[in-house]
């Protein structure tokens, strides 16, 4: 029997769960009186159709505060079980079938966790899929098929990223299923490279220079913990998740006396060194001295745990308002601008590539599609030292030299000797000699003038 009828029930869940709960609470009250539905009438058809909005994120939180209020109700016996989804109800993962499972087990011995887990995904997906399009037996599986859930992984809106993961993963699958005869087709048939979304190739999205300063100046002036973090994260190139999990004793030096920075495994699952200057290595300094000493993190909770990295994005948010951008500041550009700042001061590609833990040189070359300020430098040294290379030096010649008389006598004589060395032009050479006769009594005319 119910202790409170169900008016006050609601009440008392809107007096104690204030905010948007409340709200959407309230609004779904009006909405039941409009449609003339009572509490105990809900279906989840109904749920549904108000949960309906514009808003991916909108119709999450609505889902989310109505289901936890019928759940509240529901426990105090205030409504019955209805056929609506209480919140507490666990999701039942979807069961893969033996030949999933042993081509998983397979995997343990070789992939990382994270990358098992993937694969689950993608073949989840897959047989989600198959059992719903009238059972598709794994023996029967053919291009058409595949071609089919090619596009309902493009309408269900994954990214093509995402897309290429999962046609990796349920391409090594099918080749496995193959090899165990399972599968018929073989699975380079089944998927075909040409199966491949291309990935759209973005820029990396440096800070502007004065974002950058202004930026650097408000970290360097707070004295909350999250922000000096946040500076040590730009002055050293970091990945937010490699902030997270810096270690206490992270500053290491060498027997030259220099500084680095020890990044645990990060993203491509290595570690590196960072050298750090002196205005840097105080940063890691203070940090190490905020906190109790010889903890596990460099950056830990009261409770001695890692910090979560919305805290990280929640402190680079609050420090950052009112700096105009045309983009929006995440965390990742912070390295994307201590990266860009090193290629435009000149240093080399490798050097920055291995400074941001890079595997593959290409993803470094990304950054030199927007450091135009190194490439015209170079392009203009480099054109400086090609037009010195191939010019050609010639002999200064003074004007206030040469003697117009004597060059005029010289030539003369020559031509007399030119027509009695060559008897068929002497005609033509004597006649130019009388030229250059009256051209030298003009002159010499003008220069008695």
């Amino acid at each position: 029997m119910a202790i409170l009828d169900l008016d006050e029930g609601t009440r008392i869940f809107l007096a104690t769960d204030k905010g948007q709960s409340a709200r959407v609470i309230r609004r779904f009250h009006r909405w039941l009186k409009s449609e003339g539905l009572e509490l105990n009438q809900l279906t989840g058809a109904a749920i549904d159709r108000f949960v309906d909005r514009p808003s991916k994120k909108t119709r999450e939180n609505y889902s989310y505060h109505v289901r936890r209020y019928l759940d509240w109700l529901h426990q105090r016996q205030l409504i019955g079980s209805g056929a609506w989804l209480p919140i507490n109800t666990p999701r039942v993962p979807m069961v893969l079938p033996d030949p999933a499972e042993r081509f998983l087990s397979t995997l343990k011995a070789t992939r990382r966790p994270a990358t098992c887990h993937s694969y689950r995904n993608a073949l989840r997906l897959l047989h989600g899929w198959l059992s719903r399009n009238n059972n598709i037996d794994l023996s029967n599986l053919n291009r058409e098929h595949i071609e089919c859930w090619l596009n309902f992984l493009h309408d269900k809106g994954h990214a093509p990223e995402s897309r290429k993961g999962y046609i990796i993963f349920a391409r090594a699958y099918l080749r496995n299923l193959y090899e165990q005869g399972i599968v018929s087709t073989p699975s380079d048939e089944l998927l075909r490279s040409s199966d491949f979304p291309k990935l759209p190739s973005y820029l990396p999205r440096p800070l502007p220079p004065v974002a950058d300063d202004t930026l650097q100046c408000r970290l360097e002036a707070s004295e909350d913990q999250l922000h000096q973090a946040l500076l040590l994260m730009r002055r050293t190139g970091l990945r937010i998740g490699e902030l997270q999990d810096l270690s206490y004793n992270c500053v290491q030096r060498d027997e030259r006396g220099l500084v680095f920075l020890k990044v645990p495994l990060g993203k491509l699952h290595n570690e590196r060194l960072v050298p750090m200057d002196k205005a840097t290595v105080a940063i890691a300094e203070k940090l190490q001295r905020a906190g109790r000493p010889a903890r596990t993190w460099l950056i830990e909770t009261v409770r001695g745990l890692k910090t979560k990295q919305g805290k990280f994005r929640y402190a680079l948010a609050n420090i950052s308002s009112g700096i105009e951008l045309a983009e929006k500041l995440t965390s990742h550009r912070l390295r994307h601008t201590y990266a860009t700042s090193l290629l435009n001061a000149g240093m080399s590609l490798t050097s920055v590539m291995k400074l941001l833990g890079h595997r593959d040189y290409k993803m470094t070359l990304r950054y030199t599609n927007i450091t135009l300020q190194t490439v015209s430098s170079e392009y203009f040294a480099a054109m400086a030292n090609i037009e010195k290379r191939y010019q050609v030096t010639l002999p200064a010649v003074s004007v206030t030299c040469i003697d117009p008389d004597q060059a005029l006598a010289d030539t003369i004589r020559w031509l007399k000797k030119r027509a009695i060395d060559n008897p068929t032009t002497k005609k033509h050479a004597q006649l130019v000699a009388d030229r250059l006769r009256k051209i030298r009594k003009e002159i010499s005319a003008l220069s008695k003038a």
